[in-house]
């Protein structure tokens, strides 16, 4: 985290950072969570979602923004009470689903590997 923040530090429009830095906040949230320091781990994790939302606003075209973010609120969503799930599994797709079409659009899709469309399809 250390490195993210210098990163910030030096450009705090660095999306690539931001989304990084969001991710680590969210890790941190559960933990603070699974101590019991449930409005410490609220802030954090409110924290974590304005972060990589920013960083996707930054970047909305950015596959290195998305699919970090998609692969995190997927992952997260399977540990988490439905109503916090749903929101964060929505959000997970559709950045999967504008990688999908960044990739179709740009004609990069069916050049990638057969495990790279079945990951991005996946």
């Amino acid at each position: 985290m250390e490195m993210i923040d210098e990163a910030l530090t030096a450009n705090p429009k660095n999306a690539k950072a931001k989304v990084t830095h969001g991710i680590g906040i969210l890790r941190r949230s559960g933990d603070a969570a699974q101590r019991g320091e449930l409005e410490k781990s609220a802030k954090m994790y409110q924290a974590a979602l304005d972060e990589m939302e920013e960083a996707v606003q930054l970047a909305p075209d950015d596959a290195i923004v998305r699919v970090p973010r998609g692969s995190t609120f997927i992952t997260a969503s399977r540990f988490m009470p439905p109503q916090m799930a749903k929101p964060l599994l929505e959000i997970g797709l559709s950045d999967f689903e504008k990688v999908l079409e960044l990739q179709e659009r740009d004609q990069t899709f069916s050049k990638r590997s057969a495990h790279q469309r079945g990951e991005l399809l996946t």
